[in-house]
């Protein structure tokens, strides 16, 4: 939608759009979907990888397994821990106040991870 109206756009583990985008009437145009759309990608995540990705892709860790890293649970926790709670605080604010949906996703057992929660 973003390509199709000329807005920027985020998407969360998305599929690519290579081809899928050509199924739309109207189809948006691969530079418009370049140019306008950013999906966040987790490592692992496989349905990022079904057709080809078009847009911007911002790639996130995630060392759960590949179906529980296209949750956007373990997504919003790895985006807290790595870039703040966009509150003005430069610093992330290592799950201080989501170690509780950190360790519900599973994401707490990763090593990098249970030290900040056990803090």
């Amino acid at each position: 939608v973003g390509a199709l109206t000329n807005t920027s756009a985020i998407t969360f583990s998305s599929p690519g759009l290579g081809a899928t985008s050509h199924i739309l009437t109207p189809s948006p145009r691969n530079y418009d979907i370049a140019h306008m759309v950013a999906n966040v990608i987790p490592y692992s995540d496989i349905i990022p990888m079904v057709d080809r990705q078009v847009g911007t892709k911002m790639a996130i860790g995630c060392s759960l397994v590949p179906l529980s890293c296209h949750s956007l649970s373990p997504t919003m926790c790895e985006l807290l821990a790595s870039c703040g709670d966009g509150g003005g605080r430069g610093v992330a604010r290592q799950y201080e106040t989501s170690c509780a949906t950190c360790q519900a996703s599973g994401q707490a057992s990763d090593p990098a991870v249970e030290d900040q929660c056990s803090t």
